[in-house]
């Protein structure tokens, strides 16, 4: 299982990187990312592997998907970047996220 520590370490690191200056919050339980979210999703917590309330900016992540060290903060990059543009289209953010990785 994948450390708080690791998970708050790689959002320090991907909101400095991307220069996002707004607050972030994250969890890993569905059930209170919901509530704090306020709104309906058409979606469970077995379906993906992380995803974010806009504009409160509350990660959920999805540890059992989440195996690898990559994997999670490939995730965390993912949900930054809908922070950081709410109004990309996956397919767009994508690709941005494919420039980043391998700029690691």
């Amino acid at each position: 299982m994948m450390s708080s520590k690791f998970i708050e370490k790689t959002i320090k690191k991907w909101k400095i990187r991307l220069f996002i200056k707004k607050s972030v919050f994250w969890t890993t339980d569905f059930k209170t990312w919901r509530q704090l979210g306020g709104i309906n999703v058409g979606f469970n917590s077995s379906q993906i592997w992380g995803s974010i309330h806009t504009p409160q900016n509350i990660i959920f992540i999805n540890i059992k998907k989440n195996s690898t060290k990559e994997e999670l903060e490939d995730t965390i990059i993912h949900e930054l970047l809908h922070a950081k543009y709410p109004k990309l289209s996956e397919k767009k953010l994508r690709a941005k996220i494919e420039k980043l990785v391998t700029a690691k």
